[in-house]
């Protein structure tokens, strides 16, 4: 029997496509020499996929099952971390030919390392939906957002996003924990906005085995949205205790000085 390896489907012996997925057929295979080609094959497809996400301006990290010294810092966190150095990723372009060097061969997954012109991801533990469409609202994105990420753990949902200035007011931050309020606590559980982090991109494999999806596309035509920082500044501010925000309280600080800097100067000018 034959069965696809991206998504479990019964396939026909003479297959070529997988009639649920819709990618060439790959099969498992108990034979040894078979597997290795299969997990081949399989880094092609996630390579594929992430040249895609690459071409998109974003930069790209390889994600493996095995370990090495890159991924094998903290328990059963190799399935979520690059297996290379990844953290200048965060403030420059990735040259292609970086990209081509990683292992892919042997690759079950990818990411990308935020920071760069200012994205962000907003990460959500145990979110419900409901509150994920006061967030989308809150945040100016429509409903049908293609940059939605449903989590491999099935609990969470990741929203990729521009975010002017985010690298000024966050200047050394790599991420912030958020803290809800008592009225949305029971609604999610925790959030964290990936400063200068490294988030998982679909179809790349979960520990549970599942994959990581974008829920209202297969795969997004354009890059993410751009907003403003006082958007996602109001939607901390909706949404979340701000009084536990060590950071959150160092910008605003930092934008009263500014604001009494601007006012001086219009002042010094008039006379």
């Amino acid at each position: 029997m034959k069965y696809c390896i991206l998504c479990g489907t019964k396939l026909v012996t003479k297959a070529k496509f997988c009639s649920n997925c819709g990618e060439r057929c790959q099969f498992n295979n108990s034979n040894k020499n078979k597997e290795v080609e299969t997990q081949i094959d399989l880094g092609e497809i996630f390579k594929k996929y992430a040249f895609y996400f690459y071409n998109l301006g974003l930069n790209i990290t390889c994600i493996s099952d095995q370990k090495n010294e890159y991924n094998s810092k903290a328990d059963n966190l190799y399935l979520k971390a690059p297996n290379h150095t990844w953290e200048h990723l965060s403030g420059e372009r990735q040259p292609l030919e970086e990209f081509n060097s990683y292992p892919w061969e042997t690759s079950t997954g990818f990411g990308v390392a935020t920071g760069l012109n200012n994205l962000i991801t907003i990460d959500f533990d145990n979110c419900s939906p409901e509150f994920l469409v006061q967030v989308l609202e809150s945040l100016s994105l429509p409903y049908d957002y293609e940059w939605v990420v449903l989590s491999g753990g099935r609990k969470g949902f990741h929203i990729y996003i521009f975010v002017d200035d985010v690298l000024v007011n966050f200047a050394k931050e790599t991420v912030v924990r958020l803290f809800p309020k008592p009225e949305y606590k029971q609604q999610i559980e925790k959030v964290e906005l990936l400063i200068r982090l490294h988030s998982i991109l679909p179809p790349s494999l979960h520990p549970t085995k599942n994959k990581y999806e974008f829920i209202n596309c297969e795969k997004p035509i354009k890059r993410p949205a751009r907003i403003e920082f006082s958007i996602l500044e109001n939607f901390i501010q909706s949404f979340f205790d701000v009084s536990k925000q060590k950071n959150l309280l160092k910008y605003k600080r930092k934008n009263k000085v500014l604001k009494l800097l601007q006012r001086i100067e219009k002042k010094y000018l008039k006379i």
